[in-house]
């Protein structure tokens, strides 16, 4: 991931393989991948939900150990659950090497309850971020297509 500053992820229906509820994540590296960071993230969410009238939102701590991109606070994501996202993250800008993710989210439950969010995130780096992976906080994805676009650096 060092060829743009801004990568786009589109992740295309995402399910789990196993019953439970379960977060799904976002960690980033500055070693290629030999080791992902597990401290220091910072995130919101602010959703809504099919059956309210209301939004809802939620943030991390100060030291979060992930970026969670699961919208909903009470179901993150449970078995037979769809999860689609469009999710930019940027990399570096000049010597700044702080990790920004900003995106949308979109998750239908097995209960068919529809959950749309936006996702805001950072992580101060002293190096650039080479690498992302995305995991659930338990089991295995099942299914879903996920598509890394780079953008042009202007």
């Amino acid at each position: 991931l060092t060829v743009y500053d801004n990568y786009m992820v589109i992740i295309s229906k995402m399910t789990s393989d196993v019953a439970g509820v379960r977060d799904f994540q976002m960690l980033t590296s500055t070693n290629n991948g030999s080791s992902y960071n597990s401290t220091n993230y910072k995130y919101a969410n602010v959703y809504g939900q099919s059956n309210s009238t209301s939004a809802s939102a939620r943030s991390s701590a100060a030291d979060s150990t992930n970026i969670r991109v699961s919208p909903s606070d009470t179901n993150g994501l449970v078995y037979d659950s769809q999860l689609s996202a469009q999710i930019v993250v940027n990399l570096k800008s000049g010597s700044n090497y702080n990790f920004n993710a900003w995106g949308s989210i979109s998750q239908i439950d097995a209960g068919l309850d529809s959950f749309v969010g936006s996702l805001g995130a950072s992580r101060l780096e002293t190096s650039a971020t080479n690498a992302i992976r995305f995991k659930l906080s338990s089991g295995n994805m099942a299914a879903g297509t996920f598509r890394l676009y780079g953008i042009v650096n202007s």
